[in-house]
């Protein structure tokens, strides 16, 4: 990031400098692994996504950037997968160029090397204009002292038609405004009704001391409605747009949110199945908006949402090894559509939210259907779609779940067969914690082994050293003596035959002398 910032970075123009900025800012310490898509891109710096692939081009020609590992966005699914680029910042431009090869080496990457990071070359000049330092030449004027190019006064082409609650102003070409002189028809989008009784009262009606000024909109003889008589008030409770927006539900600020925050409680496994348009869909916010108008808040939906997962099966659907999950968009309305089958309007799914208890008319309901499947009874007919699925029953410990279709062999329900699961995951998981302690311990053992193996050995080399250190001791006090006597013998050699004492000087004088 700061390769661009400061200005290092030889970006061509401004939507460079802001499209490699965006990238850095997603990039690692040495410019690898960026990989925002041209949509957040342009979002993030306000310009439009074709400007961002030109901007990826042109950078890629003259080396700025390069395509980098594509396993960084392999969770990601293949048709909205973004491109991995690296930023390939000089290696002369490093001032740490050690610490960013050690983050390397610990992200599995070769070390950067001058060659893999040559200097970029400056980028193009932008041509300047073929006339700039040129005069303009001046506009010739006619003797009246009219411009040659005309009056810009745009001619009307018809008579405008009676006003009707619009207002009127002078003719095109008067640049000159005064009060009461509006005379041409202004028209503005009809948003009242002719009819007084479907006529809401103004504010100047209802008692504003206010008096308008002349020629103002708001006191229009037919109540300031520019529309047609008969013409009706739009219904401003709808949703639906009209021309090319009829197949879109318009949301208030609030629906906005609410909608926001029940997307943002979709599973990951289904977030990433559905569109990036998913929010917008029709069915999705109408589903939205009927949860909603069941008296239930944005938070309790997106509770709805997370619960149903688990329990209508969903969740184990989507797992690995599933049946998968066929209509994304389909199951997403199916998380947050209200229940139809309770006529008590503050169930939720068998409990009632105002007391946290269970509805007692889910409840009799499942009793009911329960004995209809036990006498071998299935609601509802099925016409020639062949024999009825079988029912059978949990038997897991304290599970009244109910299951349709073929048994399992254990004869467990999902919740019942994960929790049997987990116990075995468990107890093999203590098993393995058991041999792993036993392990631990007999390595333990190994090393302090080691330890006071490596004690002794270091015992034994420093008494070795010791007796060493006192025999050299015993050797150097030994020649001391032997020096020390030889010493005492020269001197009383000396002092009782001095005649010898000459006899060696003169020896050692003609040693010193000697021709040879």
């Amino acid at each position: 990031m700061v390769w661009v910032l400061s200005g290092d970075a030889p970006v061509a123009d401004v939507n460079e400098y802001a499209v490699l900025g965006a990238m850095a800012d997603k990039a690692d310490a040495d410019g690898c692994g960026s990989w925002l898509a041209k949509e957040t891109i342009a979002a993030r710096v306000h310009i439009s996504e074709e400007t961002v692939k030109r901007c990826w081009r042109n950078m890629l020609r003259r080396g700025l950037i390069a395509k980098g590992d594509q396993n960084l966005v392999r969770h990601y699914r293949a048709d909205r997968r973004p491109v991995v680029y690296d930023l390939l910042i000089p290696y002369g431009w490093f001032s740490n160029v050690d610490r960013v090869n050690a983050e390397r080496s610990r992200l599995g990457r070769d070390p950067l090397t001058p060659q893999d990071r040559p200097n970029i070359a400056p980028a193009p000049v932008k041509p300047g204009r073929a006339d700039k330092g040129k005069p303009r030449p001046r506009q010739e004027k006619t003797p009246e002292g009219k411009n040659p190019r005309g009056n810009s006064e745009t001619p009307r082409g018809e008579t405008p038609a009676e006003p009707h609650g619009g207002t009127t102003s002078r003719p095109r070409g008067n640049y000159k405004s005064s009060t009461g002189e509006l005379e041409d028809p202004q028209y503005s989008p009809c948003t009242q009704s002719s009819n007084p009784e479907d006529q809401a009262p103004t504010a100047r009606a209802v008692g504003d001391a206010r008096r308008a000024s002349a020629g103002s909109s708001a006191s229009g003889r037919d109540g300031g409605c520019a529309a047609a008589d008969g013409a009706r008030a739009p219904d401003r409770g709808s949703r639906r747009g009209t021309g090319a927006k009829a197949g879109r539900v318009e949301l208030t600020t609030d629906q906005a949110a609410a909608v926001a925050t029940v997307t943002a409680a979709w599973p990951a496994e289904l977030a990433v199945l559905l569109p990036a348009y998913a929010s917008r869909l029709k069915e999705v916010r109408e589903a939205v908006l009927a949860g909603l108008a069941g008296g239930r808040t944005a938070e309790q939906l997106a509770e709805r949402v997370r619960r149903r997962w688990w329990e209508h099966g969903y969740a184990m659907d989507a797992a690995e090894g599933g049946k998968g999950i066929g209509s994304a968009v389909g199951v997403a309305v199916g998380l947050v559509r209200p229940p139809t089958d309770c006529p008590n309007p503050m169930c939720e799914d068998g409990t009632v939210i105002d007391t946290d208890r269970p509805c007692r008319t889910c409840a009799l309901r499942r009793e009911d259907r329960k004995a209809a499947r036990r006498q071998g009874q299935v609601p509802g007919p099925r016409g020639e779609a062949g024999p009825a699925a079988v029912w059978w029953e949990c038997v897991g410990e304290d599970c009244d779940a109910t299951g349709k279709g073929t048994r399992p062999e254990d004869g467990l329900c999902w919740r019942c067969h994960d929790r049997v699961e987990a116990e075995v995951i468990e107890r093999a998981t203590e098993g393995l914690r058991a041999q792993r302690d036993a392990e631990y311990a007999v390595e333990a053992e190994r090393a302090r082994a080691a330890v006071r193996w490596t004690a002794m050995v270091d015992g034994a080399y420093a008494e070795n050293a010791e007796r060493e250190a006192a025999k050299d001791a015993a050797v150097r006090a030994r020649r001391a003596v032997e020096t020390e006597e030889t010493r005492r013998l020269r001197e009383q050699l000396a002092a009782e035959h001095p005649e010898l004492v000459t006899y060696a000087q003169r020896s050692d004088d003609q040693s010193v002398t000697a021709p040879f």
